[in-house]
């Protein structure tokens, strides 16, 4: 890709958060309360979520949705549960999170496992659950501009790749989010309202 084209998409880019950001928050406390419920029933009720063993979740912060209803469900019904861990400003991991663990807060203040919970492989993931700033149905995210996500699982081989849901509010989801070759494609995207197919990959 040409130095023009990045340029563009990292324009494009830049002017979609902005409008996120600015929808999200007009999204008030009870509405954001109700939507985050909706999607932990959607995801939790699902067959992917049925048949994993390890999910790796995150939690939601800020303007994001509230995923504990998410976390205390997998805890719950002992799936082995994984939250991410940013090691530095470009390297992210995942860590066990057990139920009497005390969350420590991490770059940017997100909470995450304890410094003592080893790293573990990617590969031995089923289920991700992926945030992310906007969505589209043909599997694009856009995140806030780290990139944590995408150097994680872009490296792996496509056959090696747990299954990536991106969840988020409907408002969250656009006609199309710009996309570069690093980025990753998500399997599908969960809202409030729908479960978005993005690959072949049943609902």
């Amino acid at each position: 890709m040409s130095s023009d084209a990045e340029s563009r998409i990292g324009q494009l880019k830049g002017a979609l958060r902005l409008e996120m950001g600015r929808l999200l928050s007009g999204l008030d406390s009870e509405a954001r309360a109700a939507a985050s419920a909706a999607i932990a029933e959607r995801i939790t009720n699902s067959e992917q979520w049925s048949t994993a063993r390890v999910v790796a979740a995150f939690v939601g912060v800020g303007l994001e949705l509230d995923t504990l209803p998410i976390i205390e469900c997998a805890q719950r019904q002992g799936k082995h549960l994984l939250l991410p861990r940013c090691l530095s400003s470009t390297t992210l991991e995942f860590a066990e999170y057990r139920t009497c663990d005390v969350l420590e807060s991490g770059r940017f203040g997100i909470p995450e496992p304890m410094a003592d919970r080893p790293a573990e492989s990617l590969r031995g993931i089923d289920l991700v659950l992926v945030p992310g700033l906007a969505f589209d149905c043909f599997g694009g995210r856009l995140g806030k501009g780290a990139g944590y996500y995408d150097r994680a699982f872009a490296p792996m081989e496509k056959q090696a790749l747990p299954v990536l849901l991106g969840l988020g509010f409907a408002l969250q989801v656009t006609q199309r989010v710009p996309m570069t070759t690093l980025d990753i494609s998500l399997d599908a995207v969960v809202t409030e309202t729908a479960w978005i197919k993005t690959r072949t990959f049943p609902t």
